[in-house]
């Protein structure tokens, strides 16, 4: 019987368009708030609603957004993909080797490139845009995946597509962007991954590797690793079980498969080396280890209830184990058919449903902590995948089929309509609904912070209607209407997730334009450095002047603050344990580097009160609308070593102390590669400070001739005598100069390939 599951065997030009089509209606509806926040916000220069507030708090906006501000700039001023963090850290980050960010992603340099953004403005609409886009990705090769390999026609998959995407836990992805990317690539690199082997010639092979490459950088690591290997899995119980090609080998089978996969991984190994070997400096002892990674933020077993509708509040740190009652309501429903309910299915669905199944056992399994021993296991016996923290995110690459299993119960369902069972469910979810209701009006169910009811009951009607329709319809009219239900459950969520926060121009100066262009303005006028340094006392890794404030506004002015957004990440570990000691103590850091500002409110520990208080005096200060106050540090606050003129050049990069009359310094330059200058120094004798951390990658040349630096309370300097330098201040690291080499000789190879690979398609041009 046809019930909507069976598919042509070419995928014809109208068919890519409808799925097309399909793909940009479901992204558009889902950031349709958003998408009308784009004009106001790029007109006006600032938010009508707060529908893009995914995009401007928490990990999104503190990092996610202003970090494509940050690479824009760069990329726009040298094109430069390598380099030291200025404006965060001073000095002790690496940008481009953030473990977290998707700095090398083909698609965000792309972007950054060809767009300026070089405000909290631009970058807002940039994260928008880069979710959106994305959005429409994972629709179209859901059902293209649903279509050539699931057997399903156009409804059954633009459902099970729907499905994926408009589950609880899609939209909570959106509050950091890698998670999102990693998880609406996935569809693309299974597609990949399932038709490697009908490549027909070595160069297809390679130009698929781009898929690969450009995953592994989507910005997290871990999910990355863990999304291949899960497509490759999949790819290999397809091909060597559920639907094994007749005409190959074995051996071409897995060569041409894992070919892609390879090439991509060569390429990437370096930079991916570079980035581990920065994450193990940044490395808290013990962050590894089992309790970290299995146990401090699993699921609670306890709590698999909440599992079954985001309408009831986990207690768990990290949920993402979020399976929805609808799918789980028709696939409980599903075991329910007349006899054996596999029998509903042709072979190869069963082989599907098995394997989807046993995918969704696995994550259960696994993101329960101490209460399964699956936890103890996967850290123990998977290398890599096992040390991340939270295992429950894996389930962003179980989810998928997850929704298989639900699209093939329900298959089963319209297929065999057993109208006992469908009345049966339509009962129980309206009498459920009508019970709850009354209970509620009548205050004989009390409201609890643990249920949401005004959230639980649409979705029990939306189920009641599912099933009713299940029994009115058939096979069309069923999936319609299955559709439907899908986005008026989904839907809600997102909406949520993008006006997650009541626009609250207290929750961040960076949604208040009047105290931003205040700041801002106050920076320029108090300080005539090329860069501004300044320290955020304020309490709290979200606050109102975000940690990675500087990034936002390089187009503008040159800021640095001492202590960016997660230092877990994006610092060594002996820069945070001294930079601690030196804040909590006697500032002697701060006072050597040449920090100019405080930033701080009356929350802020008494003791750095106290200092604030001994090292500013009462003007210049700024109090914003919302009590936070920004201070400059008066003269008696720098610290310099004896026996040089009391007079510094100092210009935030650099300081010159000296003992004859003053040196003449001309033509600065800087980029995150370093700085450069000439030097004259007339008579005398001089002392150049590096008033940075001493990064580990930082290299001196004179006159064109390396030079070691000296070290003093981690703070490099050289001693000069006097004479004529061209003085070059540099980054050096040799494994991602190496990576980036081999990445553009990658890149310039695909441009010819593929120039060629349509040639030999179209050989006339026509």
């Amino acid at each position: 019987m046809n019930t909507n599951f069976v598919n042509d065997p070419r995928l014809s030009g109208q068919r890519f368009l409808l799925f097309i089509i399909s793909s940009v209606i479901l992204a558009t509806l889902v950031f349709i708030q958003s998408i009308a926040e784009i004009m106001p916000l790029l007109n006006h220069g600032h938010l009508e609603h707060g529908h893009l507030n995914y995009a401007l708090y928490g990990d999104g906006g503190v990092l996610y957004s202003s970090a494509i501000a940050n690479l824009s700039y760069w990329l726009h001023h040298g094109f430069h993909l390598q380099g030291i963090d200025w404006s965060t850290d001073n000095g002790a980050s690496e940008f481009y080797l953030r473990a977290n960010l998707s700095i090398y992603y083909p698609l965000l340099v792309l972007y950054s490139f060809i767009f300026k953004v070089f405000d909290l403005r631009h970058a807002m609409v940039a994260n928008f845009a880069m979710g959106y886009l994305h959005t429409i990705i994972a629709a179209f090769f859901m059902q293209l995946l649903a279509w050539r390999f699931f057997n399903a026609r156009f409804l059954s998959g633009f459902f099970f597509a729907s499905f994926t995407l408009l589950a609880f836990v899609s939209p909570q992805l959106l509050n950091f962007l890698p998670f999102y990317l990693a998880f609406c690539l996935f569809p693309l690199l299974v597609y990949v991954a399932l038709s490697s082997h009908r490549a027909k010639s070595k160069l297809a092979l390679f130009l698929l590797s781009l898929v690969y490459f450009s995953y592994f950088f989507v910005g997290y690591l871990p999910l990355a690793l863990a999304g291949t290997v899960m497509s490759l899995v999949f790819a290999a119980a397809y091909l060597f079980w559920i639907e094994r090609p007749t005409h190959q080998s074995i051996a071409s089978l897995i060569t041409k498969t894992l070919a892609p996969v390879v090439i991509a991984g060569v390429v990437a190994l370096p930079g991916s080396l570079a980035i581990v070997q920065f994450v193990k400096m940044a490395s808290t002892p013990g962050q590894s280890e089992l309790q970290f990674s299995a146990y401090s933020l699993s699921e609670q077993i306890t709590n698999i209830i909440s599992s079954f509708s985001t309408s009831i509040i986990a207690t768990a740190p990290s949920h993402y184990l979020i399976l929805g009652l609808l799918g789980c309501t028709f696939l409980i429903a599903f075991f329910f058919l007349p006899g054996n309910p596999l029998k509903a299915l042709t072979e190869k669905q069963r082989k599907l449903f098995k394997f989807s199944a046993t995918a969704l056992a696995f994550i259960l399994l696994i993101s329960f902590g101490k209460a399964i021993v699956g936890s103890t296991l996967f850290f123990y016996f998977v290398p890599g995948l096992g040390k991340m923290h939270a295992y429950q995110r894996y389930f962003i690459f179980i989810l998928p089929f997850f929704a298989l299993l639900v699209t093939l119960a329900l298959h089963a369902i319209i297929k065999e309509k057993p109208i006992g069972l469908l009345k049966a469910l339509s009962g129980l979810f309206f009498f459920a609904t009508l019970a709850i209701s009354l209970g509620l009006t009548a205050h004989w169910i009390k409201p609890s912070p643990y249920i949401f009811w005004s959230e639980l009951l649409p979705i029990l009607l939306l189920i009641t209607l599912a099933s009713l329709a299940l029994l009115l319809f058939e096979r069309k009219g069923a999936w319609i209407a299955l559709i439907a239900c899908v986005f008026m459950i989904g839907l809600p969520k997102y909406y949520f997730y993008t006006n997650d926060y009541v626009l609250n121009k207290n929750i961040s100066l960076t949604a208040n334009k009047m105290d931003n262009d205040a700041l801002l303005a106050f920076f320029k006028k108090n300080s005539d450095h090329d860069i501004i340094k300044y320290v955020n006392f304020l309490p709290g890794e979200f606050n109102y002047i975000p940690r990675n404030y500087p990034w936002v506004f390089q187009g503008h002015i040159h800021l640095s603050n001492y202590l960016g957004y997660e230092p877990q990440l994006a610092m060594p570990l002996a820069y945070r344990r001294f930079l601690a000691i030196s804040m909590a103590n006697d500032w002697s850091w701060l006072r050597r580097t040449g920090a100019q500002f405080v930033i701080y409110n009356a929350k802020t520990d008494p003791k750095t009160q106290n200092l604030i208080a001994q090292y500013t005096d009462d003007e210049p200060t700024t109090t914003f609308s919302n009590g936070t106050v920004i201070a400059k540090l008066n003269n008696q606050f720098p610290s310099y070593p004896k026996g040089y003129k009391g007079t510094v050049i100092n210009n935030g990069y650099v300081q010159l102390q000296y003992t004859g009359t003053t040196p003449n310094l001309t033509h600065f330059k800087v980029s995150p590669k370093g700085y450069s200058f000439d030097l004259k120094i007339a008579d005398g004798k001089a002392r150049m400070n590096i008033p940075f951390w001493n990064n580990k990658h930082f290299r001196l040349q004179l006159n064109g001739k390396n030079t070691a630096l000296a070290m003093e309370d981690h703070m490099d300097y050289a001693l000069l005598d006097k004479g004529n330098y061209h003085v070059v201040f540099s980054y050096s690291n040799t494994l991602l100069t190496f990576f980036l080499y081999l990445m553009g000789i990658y890149y310039l190879l695909l441009i010819a390939g593929a120039i060629a690979f349509f040639w030999r398609k179209n050989p006339s041009g026509s």
